[in-house]
């Protein structure tokens, strides 16, 4: 993301994150998922669990809105919004107003 707390017309949190030039438009995907949103079939997942990368996903659950923070000993914490489905609403995250959602 790039810093506009730098730019003379905006104000920006001073927590956004910064990079020392624009990236660009042209990116590197990496090799492995960092936030993965669960499968459809786990619609009540624990926050630490695992799934297989060819698990079925259709937007039942998602994983929104990542942050990731740097800590005063040089760590990083990544948070997220994990978006389920609600009972009686079994379409999740593909109906937002009924759907739950939880910050991990």
């Amino acid at each position: 993301m790039i810093d506009l707390s730098r730019s003379p017309s905006a104000s920006a949190s001073a927590l956004v994150h910064t990079v020392p030039t624009d990236p660009g438009t042209s990116w590197v995907k990496d090799a492995a998922i960092a936030v993965d949103a669960p499968p459809d079939r786990d619609v009540d997942p624990h926050a630490e669990a695992q799934w297989p990368a060819q698990a079925v996903r259709t937007g039942v659950c998602a994983a929104v809105s990542p942050r990731v923070i740097a800590s005063r000993k040089g760590r990083y914490r990544v948070y997220y919004t994990q978006v389920l489905p609600r009972p009686a609403f079994p379409a999740g995250a593909n109906d937002y107003e009924n759907a739950t959602a939880r910050i991990l």
